[in-house]
């Protein structure tokens, strides 16, 4: 189910709901992860957001912004590869201590991995 959770750039989450998944099922996590945990914070009637008590949205969108600073960098020296997007993601994966929102960068490193490798590159 993991594999179902994906991120915006934003901070804020949401159901992928690519298996089999029924409209009843998504319908019902979408509501679990907005209304019942408040993932995703507040919303306002104004349509802005509120952030949660632990700041759940800034912290996944800072984890977010690295995992794109990690892209760039890569870019800058012409090492933006799948192979070495690859060792980054293994390198997080198997760091002893693992970075507060690891899950956000692993997912925008893998995204960028799928992409790189459909590309042959």
């Amino acid at each position: 189910m993991m594999k179902e959770i994906c991120y915006y750039s934003d901070g804020q989450i949401y159901f992928r709901g690519l298996g089999n998944w029924s409209d009843q099922n998504k319908e019902k996590i979408e509501h679990e992860i907005n209304d019942v945990l408040c993932l995703n914070g507040k919303h306002k009637k104004d349509g802005s957001v509120q952030d949660t008590a632990t700041q759940l949205l800034k912290g996944r969108r800072d984890a977010y912004e690295q995992a794109e600073s990690i892209i760039r960098r890569l870019s800058k020296k012409g090492n933006l590869t799948s192979e070495r997007l690859q060792k980054e993601m293994r390198a997080i994966r198997e760091s002893e201590k693992r970075k507060e929102y690891a899950g956000v960068i692993l997912f925008v490193l893998e995204r960028k991995y799928r992409r790189l490798k459909a590309q042959g590159r």
